[in-house]
């Protein structure tokens, strides 16, 4: 079926293929969807989708999923996302995402998140992380940490922070780390603080 015969399907129409059926749709066919009918797809249906057909959808249409549907997408089609999609999501979907989910993203994937995306991320998902999606995170995505945020952060993942991402860090946020995690900060990375935070260290 072409896309635009697709894309007259009604939701009982669409709810009554067969998984199979679902992934043999490609990304073309997949694209000419309407949100209210990719928001009629059950669960079982968006798993069969093929992770290439996942990369396909357009940014209006991931921004349309409900969260119980991001929720059920597999690891295959969550890595097969875009940067341009993954920015579409809302704070509600990301949170459908389990730590072991997230944790699946990969670093560029991370990387590519909003600073308001970063700072709306339950304490969890951010513990989830690897270290090379610490690594990744830019300046401004640091700076959007909350207070709780940073003292989820285990050592291993403040050791591996530098002195581009600490210089991100504003003097209420450093007052947020205890002098445990101050002492797992390299010393090439602090000198990358600016100086009132430094001086809040030295308050403390």
């Amino acid at each position: 079926l072409a896309s635009q015969q697709l894309a007259v399907l009604t939701t009982d129409q669409l709810q009554a293929l067969q998984p199979e059926q679902w992934g043999a749709l490609g990304s073309a066919q997949i694209g000419g969807f309407s949100s209210n009918q990719l928001g009629s797809l059950t669960p079982e249906a968006l798993q069969s989708l093929d992770p290439k057909a996942v990369a396909g959808l357009l940014t209006r249409q991931i921004a349309a999923l409900s969260p119980e549907q991001v929720q059920a997408l597999t690891a295959e089609q969550l890595s097969a996302l875009k940067t341009a999609q993954l920015q579409s999501l809302n704070s509600e979907q990301l949170n459908a995402l389990n730590a072991e989910q997230f944790s699946g993203l990969s670093s560029s994937q991370i990387a590519g998140l909003r600073p308001a995306q970063i700072s709306a991320l339950e304490t969890e998902d951010l513990a989830a992380l690897s270290l090379s999606a610490i690594r990744g995170l830019g300046s401004q995505q640091i700076a959007a940490l909350t207070g709780e945020q940073l003292r989820v952060l285990s050592n291993d993942q403040l050791s591996v922070l530098n002195s581009r991402q600490l210089a991100g860090l504003s003097t209420q946020q450093v007052g947020e780390l205890t002098p445990a995690d101050i002492a797992e900060l390299s010393t090439a990375a602090l000198r990358g603080m600016r100086v009132q935070p430094l001086q809040q260290l030295s308050a403390d």
